[in-house]
């Protein structure tokens, strides 16, 4: 968890992120152009109608506003959409798999030793807060679990 977290910081800096898309970009993994990858990774996207391209810093975030956190509300989020979706039994009990399935406690302690601020929360309401934590159309959602 620690390796990933520290990796997330390091592709978090613009800097680095050419020589991330230029490993991705091999057929191994996503074989799609670097300059592609390089692009998406920041947030220069390919614009509608009369818009050539559109720049979004907050399109994908690796590691600032805490991406690398299991949020136990994700996992209910994700739960509730395989329920609408019938992958799930209806009658789960999402915030019990949640609960079971997220562990912040086990990461807290992976990433104690970076001295990382790490919220204190289990549980949020998704959709709130700073760009990257939103919905496409603005939706927000409240596991009422935690």
């Amino acid at each position: 968890i620690r390796a990933l977290v520290e990796a997330a910081q390091w592709i978090e800096q613009p800097e680095n992120r050419l020589a991330v898309a230029d490993i991705l970009a091999a057929p191994r993994y996503l074989g799609i152009a670097a300059p592609i990858l390089a692009q998406a990774m920041a947030g220069i996207l390919p614009g509608c109608g009369s818009a050539e391209t559109v720049t979004d810093p907050d399109f994908i975030t690796f590691f600032r506003d805490d991406a690398t956190f299991p949020w136990r509300s994700h996992a209910a989020w994700f739960a509730e959409q395989m329920i609408r979706w019938r992958q799930i039994d209806q009658d789960t009990d999402i915030c019990a798999v949640a609960s079971r399935v997220y562990r912040p406690d086990i990461y807290r302690d992976a990433v104690r030793p970076l001295g990382l601020a790490l919220p204190g929360a289990d549980w949020k309401t998704e959709g709130t807060g700073t760009a990257s934590g939103l919905f496409f159309g603005g939706a927000v959602y409240d596991p009422e679990c935690g």
